[in-house]
């Protein structure tokens, strides 16, 4: 080693423990796939020595989770030039009649966007109210008022079709708590430690075919904001066909036909009370809202 290479990697240890180790840790690691960065103190070990063997053994485990997490890429973009999402996706816009489709990484999103009426809330206000009891203790508490103007205006809504290829399982798609436990980082909301998992969930042994259809299509209020609801799930292993996946479609397609409730059925009569309400004087034109899209589901 030179001397400047001596004197560098001085001064690089030196930092080190006047200042910590900042690590990246990558996305593929965490539950909402953003990278985090951390910062280790070598005062919080025995010695930079320590800290230097410590961060080298996690570096070790992440490059061989990169290449996992690379293997597993590659293994979903083969299925994906299989089964083709976008043409899938294509054949449920013909039977709608329209709707944008956007491609994903992980496979395509077909939207339809519509408008139905909703009634204008008053904003709920608290009035707060103070009891005395006799022993000198107090509460507070009050009341929440608020409600329906009466008039009525638009919800901005869109329902979405998706079919994709995700890192699951056709038995259990989403991680357990337990897995969540095994397989994260960020295992717990409020926890966040240097605990690379042995196993990542995003190997390519680990992947499904995942398929969504619209299952309630009218905006649903709750904490203020207006969502549309659930979407049905369907869950198909590797092995499934794109002509298996398309005829599960049709299927439901037809049966929604039959119900009335394709999106373009139930936008006519959301149209149609919006003329209604027109007609009567009690549509505000102009004003609307967006509903936002939940990933609840009814499996």
């Amino acid at each position: 080693m030179s001397r400047l290479e001596a004197e560098l990697d001085q001064f690089k240890r030196q930092l080190d423990t006047e200042h910590g180790v900042i690590r990246t840790i990558p996305g593929f690691l965490f539950m909402n796939g953003e990278e985090h960065t951390q910062t280790f103190r070598a005062s919080s070990l025995e010695s930079t020595d320590k800290l230097a063997i410590r961060l080298a053994h996690h570096d070790e485990l992440i490059a061989r989770h990169r290449e996992t997490h690379r293997k597993g890429l590659e293994a979903r973009d083969q299925i994906l030039e299989r089964i083709k999402p976008l043409e899938i996706l294509e054949m449920v816009r013909k039977v709608w009649g329209r709707g944008e489709i956007a491609p994903t990484a992980a496979g395509g999103i077909l939207t339809y966007s519509y408008r139905t009426p909703i009634q204008e809330r008053y904003p709920v206000t608290h009035t707060p109210i103070k009891w005395s009891y006799p022993l000198g203790n107090t509460a507070v508490g009050g009341d929440l008022s608020g409600g329906d103007t009466g008039k009525w205006l638009s919800c901005e809504l869109a329902v979405q079709q998706e079919v994709s290829v995700k890192f699951g399982n056709r038995e259990n798609p989403r991680p357990t708590e337990e897995e969540k436990k095994e397989l994260f980082v960020d295992y717990t909301k409020s926890e966040l430690n240097w605990r690379i998992p042995r196993r990542i969930w995003s190997r390519p042994d680990n992947l499904v075919i995942h398929v969504t259809t619209p299952n309630e299509l009218l905006p649903v209020h709750k904490g203020g904001s207006w969502f549309t609801r659930s979407h049905m799930m369907a869950y198909f292993d590797l092995t499934s066909s794109q002509k298996e996946i398309m005829a599960y479609l049709m299927e439901k397609l037809d049966t929604q036909a039959l119900d009335e409730k394709l999106p373009p059925q139930v936008e006519s009569i959301e149209l149609a009370k919006i003329e209604e309400l027109r007609r009567r004087g009690l549509f505000i034109e102009g004003m609307f809202v967006r509903a936002h899209i939940s990933t609840s589901a009814n499996r």
